[in-house]
């Protein structure tokens, strides 16, 4: 059971589609590109002590043909947005240093809401999207795009009325309008049912602890980016960005979400915080 696409099949393992896995292996690389950036540090400055000096030196080497291989797993899964996002996420780590990527993260982390204002206000409207992405996407790519935009436009005008509270019902919105389109952003899956209240707590609840920890990062700075979990909330910013055109809530997700809400509550980089 998965997702196929073209010549490249994708297993559902633990998750409702294969389609929700590319996401996965995203977070894969960042681990492996934060683990390897790491070897290398200590490999061009090793520790003046012997007795800390890296028993295996030349690890780096290893973990970056590691890095580069679930790169090209992330591209042979054609996911124009999840290869997009990739490239963001390795550029926040790899770039943007110290308290510079606690800004990146927070920068990550509003651009859903932000997003999302910009599409219901009428600013960013479905032509202007299309038109920017056909530039740089292949045609079938930018097709897709545009399908998932007019969805969401069929939604703008089915909600009169509903805004707050939503239909109770995911299919509701549609039935009145004599035309049903496939939902693949969750916002929408959320708003049609339930309302823009309850997309509200859904964001605040995964945005808070994200925001939290960039705003660690920006005191902070390597002391938190040189954590195991900063990859981790890199990730999740990522998988709210990538939430707008696709699924969000699966077990594992909200396990992330959980373990990075922990994390935010019980301090970073030898803080004194939770209880």
């Amino acid at each position: 059971r998965g997702a196929v696409r073209g010549d490249t099949f994708k297993p559902s393992v633990f998750l409702s589609s294969g389609f929700v896995l590319t996401m996965f292996y995203v977070w894969a690389v960042l681990v492996a590109a934060h683990r390897t950036e790491a070897s290398l540090w200590r490999w061009f400055y090793p520790p003046l002590a012997s007795s800390d000096a890296d028993p295996h030196p030349h690890a780096w080497l290893w973990r970056f043909l590691g890095t580069s291989l679930l790169m090209v797993v992330v591209l042979l899964c054609k996911s124009l947005g999840s290869c997009v996002l990739m490239g963001v996420g390795l550029i926040t780590q790899l770039f943007a240093r110290g308290r510079w990527a606690g800004l990146a993260l927070l920068a990550l982390t509003i651009i859903p809401p932000a997003y999302i204002g910009l599409r219901t206000s009428g600013i960013a409207t479905t032509e202007r999207i299309v038109a920017a992405a056909a530039q740089v996407a292949p045609a079938e790519r930018a097709g897709s795009l545009k399908y998932r935009l007019d969805a969401e436009d069929l939604v703008f005008q089915s909600m009169a009325g509903h805004e707050w509270w939503g239909y109770g019902n995911w299919s509701d919105w549609s039935a009145h309008r004599g035309k049903a389109m496939v939902l693949d952003g969750f916002w929408l899956f959320a708003w049609t049912r339930t309302g823009l209240v309850c997309v509200a707590a859904w964001l605040t609840m995964v945005s808070l602890p994200l925001i939290v920890i960039a705003v660690r990062t920006m005191v902070h700075g390597e002391s938190i980016t040189a954590d195991a979990g900063f990859p981790l909330a890199v990730f999740l910013s990522l998988c709210l960005i990538d939430s707008m055109f696709n699924h969000f809530g699966d077990a594992p997700v909200m396990m992330c979400v959980g373990m990075m809400t922990a994390w935010a509550r019980r301090g970073t980089g030898g803080e004194a915080g939770g209880d």
